[in-house]
């Protein structure tokens, strides 16, 4: 999926394969290994990508679907995480007390 992903936003930049190489410091070649799937970039290259195209890395690697999280939508995943979290408390005081 990373090689589908990684043309597809190189195309919606209109970025030659030269010119992205330019930005990551690699040939043409290596751009091309990736999108033929040859090749895959390490995490450092992955992480300049995600920044360079404002797109997660689980979305470059096909993971997720959304390219980007919403500042709102994580903002929400932090709020269910803390609720989830004071759950677990309080089961876990509940637990004690019946036990004591």
């Amino acid at each position: 999926m990373f090689k589908i992903r990684l043309y597809e936003l190189r195309k919606e930049h209109n970025m030659t394969q030269d010119k992205l190489g330019e930005h990551l410091n690699l040939t043409k070649q290596t751009i091309c290994g990736y999108e033929k799937g040859v090749s895959e970039p390490g995490i450092d290259t992955l992480v300049v990508l995600s920044k360079l195209f404002d797109c997660s890395v689980d979305y470059l690697l096909g993971l997720s679907n959304l390219k980007k999280i919403a500042e709102n939508e994580l903002q929400s995943i932090q709020t269910a995480k803390t609720k989830m979290i004071k759950i677990k408390q309080d089961i876990d005081e509940l637990i004690g007390k019946k036990h004591s």
